[in-house]
């Protein structure tokens, strides 16, 4: 382990920050963009991702100009990251304008119209098929092209990325652009009664499967998709998917992985619907583990509270950590939080400690808009930035991201279980699909509450397998046990392997034998509320990283193979302390969403020395005044900041709504009064807030000794405490949503604009849980654990 690891991780590198989409929605105005990064990189967000946002769709509202790709275009793009340098920020390369990436915004269609149009096998009558070819409207802003016809994502690539890297310079590359994003790309989908198609699919088909495909296009196509297992159009309709998977990484993934490693960056990004497995062939990625396993920077997205800690899990994030795995790759991108509406940050930290534990450890959140035009606002939340009442808190979350990121990319991950990952079930009919789906995602769940961590495979890493020692070894991993579904449908080469991998001492189990598995973390009680991760950083130190996905306390013991001294960190501060473990063993109490590193064998170089903690209540303060501070209105194209100037009211701890209405957002600010003896003046070390929504600023006797919006809101006094008198200022931030909330605003929009956002109703459903505000406590002054 080299000496620097560790301060590395208390002050990362801009490439472990996470990173916002920029949605370019309006005109490009140079001092604005400018003045909009400096504002990023001084609220710790280091890592950007442009995201271009011109008329792509018929329905998108945006006013952005110069036009996509112009020369005007790029010569913008090229200052933003030169200014992104400058402040050492990390600049993802997005790839299109708009999405799905693969168009550059119409043109690659455009450009030759009968060679990229999408083309679709459907039925001509009950025993006859033909090849259609899509109906592009000329008012089509930007038609998608077939991108895995011959020559597509070469045009793609010249248009796009050639164009970007004229401008912006090589000098860029590998240094502040490190990572290509390419977005939700898919092929000419199937549906019910359509397959897709490219116009050389019969010879590619032949040469791959050694017969031809077109006999039995007529039945598969008037199939409806309901090919299942008793079929005998099953293999056939495999083999039609499998082929059409090939393409996708063939024609459009290693062409753009190639183009990223000849220009020193890592090809990165992610498809649509990961989690939706049971809509495998629907969603036009192909084979989802191997389209993953043809980018250096496989990724994910979480979007509609898809993840969702204290609601629901899923285990589908570790696709990606699991390619990254296998392939020796050290990052792995999740797209984080559109649609999940204003949501309180105690759970967006739960969101990114989920897929920090499943591996997951680079992060581009949804998004920060250029303006608040039109209907941005409505269009998809949360909308981060200036307009964001907790906007001031971010930067704690950030560094807390940051670090935890730094430590689950370096190092090798230890996992002892590879799960098989049933993707041909995926790809026969609806009924097959959804029952394997919901086998995959509920084996996937127990082991992860069970504090099993595991890695998939699939039938093209088992067909190439080797065993070593009684393991399993698939590229850079090796694995003691693999789990293989019931009722899973493996390739015939994989499955023959089975009986050569358990004679050799792979311990081969179904879902039924699970708990012969050792966890990667004992926990006792044992809990589902609980899941971690371990990785060897080598020199002989592990760190388990350990998440409370629940909105509840969790005191237990947890257990770890390791005798080495022990120690636990704080990733908001960066600091590690040492920590008592007998034998591996410790209790531990979680609160509500904390997560900790635990480490085994650091040097006491590394530690610092254990701060106090809190203690037994001294005294609770029940009498407060409070008055509003400053007010964030809707309004039809923005977010007003107004300044109050009204005086303070007594209020008890509690829901300020009744006081301030159901539509205030922004500050308010609670001031108490409190004396105290000598005695109690040197007894008092902290100051307890209890429940805050969201976020907290606090001053005692005008010093600041707090200001968070993550949970819990218990900070030292410092020296700011005295005898006799005292002033405690609380300044209470919440979220967006409430100035959001009503009817009235949904009938703004609509009379401005004659509809809302696509998502409004769903987004609006999600912010009902975010409208309670302020400060709840009880707030109590504390001694130190010790005194």
């Amino acid at each position: 382990m080299k000496e620097s690891f560790f301060k590395k991780y208390a002050a990362p590198e801009a490439w472990n920050y996470p990173g916002y989409f920029w949605i370019i929605n309006a005109k490009m105005e140079l001092p604005e963009m400018l003045e909009q990064l400096r504002d990023m990189a001084a609220h710790g967000a280091r890592s950007v991702c442009l995201h271009p946002a011109p008329r792509f769709r018929a329905n998108t509202f945006t006013s952005m100009e110069p036009d996509y790709l112009s020369p005007e275009y790029t010569q913008i793009i090229a200052r933003l990251v030169e200014e992104c340098r400058r402040l050492d920020m990390n600049y993802y390369f997005y790839d299109e304008g708009g999405y799905p990436s693969g168009s550059a915004c119409g043109r690659v269609y455009r450009s030759d119209p009968e060679r990229f149009v999408r083309q679709y096998v459907v039925p001509d009558g009950p025993d006859n098929y033909k090849i259609i070819k899509e109906n592009v409207s000329p008012s089509t802003p930007a038609p998608l092209p077939n991108i895995i016809a011959p020559g597509a994502v070469e045009t793609f690539i010249k248009l796009t990325h050639d164009a970007l890297y004229k401008a912006i310079g090589k000098k860029h590359f590998g240094k502040t652009i490190r990572f290509a994003f390419t977005d939700e790309v898919e092929m000419p989908k199937c549906g019910p009664h359509k397959l897709g198609w490219t116009s050389d699919f019969p010879e590619v088909f032949r040469r791959k499967k050694g017969y031809d495909i077109e006999p039995y296009l007529a039945k598969i196509a008037n199939s409806n998709n309901d090919v299942n297992r008793c079929s005998p159009l099953m293999e056939i309709k495999l083999d039609y998917v499998d082929v059409m998977a090939d393409l996708m990484v063939e024609r459009y993934l290693l062409p753009l992985r190639d183009w990223c490693r000849k220009h020193n960056i890592l090809s990165g990004g992610h498809f649509a619907g990961e989690e939706s497995w049971y809509n495998a062939v629907i969603y036009g990625y192909g084979h989802i583990m191997r389209s993953l396993r043809a980018m250096d920077f496989p990724g994910v997205d979480a979007i509609w509270r898809q993840v969702y800690p204290g609601q629901r899990l899923h285990p589908f994030p570790k696709l990606a950590s699991s390619v990254a795995n296998q392939s020796g790759r050290r990052e792995v991108l999740g797209e984080l939080f559109a649609l999940y509406g204003a949501c309180s940050p105690d759970c967006m930290k739960g969101v990114i400690d989920y897929m920090l534990v499943c591996g997951v450890n680079r992060f581009v959140f949804s998004n920060i808009p250029m303006r608040n035009t039109d209907l941005t606002i409505s269009s998809s939340r949360p909308k981060f930035g200036p307009s964001d009442p907790l906007w001031k808190y971010f930067n704690g979350l950030h560094e807390y991201t940051a670090r935890t990121s730094y430590l689950m990319s370096q190092g090798k991950p230890v996992v002892d279980t590879a799960l098989f990952f049933d993707h041909r079930s995926l790809w026969l009919c609806q009924t097959e699909a959804v029952a394997a789906s919901e086998r995959a995602i509920r084996i996937g769940l127990r082991l992860q509450e069970t504090q099993r961590d595991f890695d998939y495979v699939d039938d093209d890493v088992l067909e190439t397998a080797k065993v070593r020692k009684g393991r399993l070894v698939i590229g850079k991993m090796s694995y003691a046990n693999l789990i293989v579904p019931r009722f899973s449908r493996m390739t015939k080469k994989a499955e023959a392997r089975m009986e050569e991998f358990r004679k050799k001492g792979v311990r081969i189990l179904d879902t039924e034998t699970l708990d012969v598995i050792p966890p990667t973390v004992e926990v006792l009680p044992a809990t589902w509320k609980i899941q971690a991760t371990c990785r060897d950083f080598g020199s002989g130190v592990k760190g388990y990283f350990v998440v409370n996905t629940s909105e509840t306390q969790v005191k237990c013991r947890l257990t770890v193979p390791e005798e080495r001294s022990a120690a636990v960190s704080d990733a908001m501060t960066g600091k590690i302390y040492p920590m008592d473990a007998v034998n591996g063993s410790w209790e531990w109490t979680f609160a509500p969403f904390e997560s900790r590193w635990f480490f085994f064998g650091l040097p006491e170089t590394e530690l610092s020395p254990m701060p106090m903690q809190p203690g037994e209540e001294v005294k609770q303060l029940t009498s407060w005044s409070m008055a509003p501070a400053l007010r964030y209105d809707f309004k039809v194209h923005n977010i007003e900041k107004v300044v109050c100037n009204e005086k303070k009211q007594r209020i008890k701890p509690g829901d300020w709504r009744s006081v301030l209405g159901e539509k205030f957002s922004g500050d308010a600010v609670y001031t108490t009064r409190f004396t105290l003896s000598p005695r109690e003046a040197a007894t008092v070390k902290f100051i307890d807030l209890g429940k805050v929504n969201y976020a907290a600023e606090v001053k005692l006797n005008g010093k600041q000794i707090g200001f968070s919006m993550l949970s819990p809101f218990c900070f030292a006094v410092q020296d700011a405490l005295k005898t006799g008198s005292n002033t405690l200022e609380v300044t209470v931030t919440n979220t967006l949503a409430n100035t959001l909330s009503g009817e009235d605003t949904v009938e703004a929009w609509k009379k401005e604009f004659g509809r809302t956002g696509a998502f409004e109703d769903r987004q609006r459903d999600f912010e009902t849980e975010s409208l309670e505000s302020g400060l709840f406590g009880p707030v109590t002054l504390r001694a130190s654990l010790d005194k």
